[in-house]
């Protein structure tokens, strides 16, 4: 079986399996994901600002070394 990605399809498949985890965990552990999101909104801003850019900094990692090395 062989995988021909390019950017944007390798973009679209990514986004697809994000939503398909969130929305298992969120219908398996409504009650857990409604307690986070209430301790979220007290977060200062510039913390949830830090960790937006974060999660953006290793998402992009992740895709570099999958074009780079796995595909």
């Amino acid at each position: 079986m062989t995988f021909t990605f390019n950017i944007f399809t390798l973009l679209l498949f990514s986004l697809a399996i994000i939503l398909v985890f969130e929305g298992v965990l969120y219908s398996a552990f409504p009650n857990v994901f409604k307690k986070i999101m209430e301790s979220f909104v007290k977060y200062n801003i510039d913390k949830i600002r830090i960790m937006g850019l974060s999660f953006l900094a290793i998402g992009l990692i992740l895709m570099y070394v999958l074009v780079k090395f796995l595909i």
